[in-house]
């Protein structure tokens, strides 16, 4: 059974699954899934349905807390065999395979689980670098969440339009982004010529989008020269989403008219992102080129910058 949280938007970017098999053997897939509901605790699940031409169908459901970590899960993989981890689901009748219909239903009914409500406006950017980006209308303007990367290992273009719709819940920890896209013809299950349909569930956490409203605000701050004031925001926006490259380069920026220290500079630089995950835009050529004329001691790591290594896509949209 495939990895589920698509991204956990924790960076935006799809995934190409073994890119050169597909090339040399064009294959159809399926993937949806959907919220099933929240409930009282703020937990959520999350229904997974996939096919695929040369291995069948499979589905199953994911419970995850309010942060988005996964709690248990409840499904039936390409073989017909039954997984079931952690206890938030019932067990399912012996020598019965499990009806996902019905078993929706039975837990919607005993957890009591809700839909979550309309969130914020979201857009996907394209853009001459990899597929673009994605972006969510905050109180202060529109803020980049997250990075697209190539969405298909089978087509030469693998940059489409991606349809975005984001919905919330006051108790969870995570907007959930409905992403749909596709490539080939799926209106006559062309086989032969490969077609690929997705309309998955992206979890995007929240603490990334009050980063980037701050990184905003913090850079709007600095170019009107209140630099303290963008300090202020710009450190806050580096603690809670490290993976934001902007607001790196803002506070770097924001440091120099300060007379902070080189060290001061280079750790905001070097910091670690969890998981390796990172929104661009990235430090450009014009900031690190100028480092050694904002400060006498500066100079890039012999091993390289670490945001600067990645290069492998990431799972998700998000």
């Amino acid at each position: 059974m495939r990895r589920r949280s698509l991204s956990l938007l924790l960076g935006l970017s799809i995934a190409v699954s073994d890119a050169g098999a597909a090339l040399a053997c064009p294959s159809s897939r399926t993937d949806k899934s959907e919220v099933v509901g929240v409930d009282a605790e703020g937990n959520f699940v999350i229904s997974y349905d996939q096919w695929r031409d040369q291995t069948g169908s499979s589905w199953s459901l994911v419970a995850y807390d309010a942060q988005g970590t996964e709690l248990a899960v409840l499904g039936v993989d390409e073989e017909g065999l039954i997984r079931r981890e952690g206890d938030y689901f019932p067990s399912p009748r012996a020598g019965a395979e499990p009806d996902p219909k019905a078993i929706r239903a039975k837990l919607v009914k005993a957890k009591r689980l809700h839909k979550p409500g309309t969130g914020p406006r979201i857009r996907h950017v394209k853009s001459e670098a990899s597929c673009g980006s994605i972006e969510v209308q905050s109180k202060s303007g529109w803020v980049r969440v997250s990075d697209v990367d190539q969405l298909s290992g089978q087509y030469q273009d693998a940059c489409t339009t991606v349809d975005v719709r984001a919905f919330d819940d006051p108790q969870v920890e995570v907007l959930f982004v409905r992403t749909r896209y596709s490539f080939g013809d799926v209106r006559v299950k062309d086989t032969l010529g490969g077609y690929e349909a997705t309309d998955v569930i992206e979890l995007l956490p929240k603490r990334r989008l009050r980063a980037a409203e701050l990184a905003l605000q913090g850079e709007r701050r600095r170019i009107d020269g209140d630099v303290a004031g963008a300090i202020r925001k710009l450190e806050r926006a580096t603690r809670l989403a490290p993976e934001l490259l902007v607001a790196r380069s803002s506070l770097v920026r924001a440091y120099a008219r300060t007379g902070r220290s080189w060290k001061d500079a280079r750790a905001r630089l070097e910091a670690p992102s969890p998981g390796d995950v990172w929104v661009g835009p990235a430090p450009n050529d014009s900031l690190l080129e100028a480092l050694p004329s904002m400060w006498a001691d500066a100079a890039p790591p012999e091993e390289g910058w670490v945001w600067a290594q990645w290069t492998q896509p990431r799972h998700s949209v998000l």
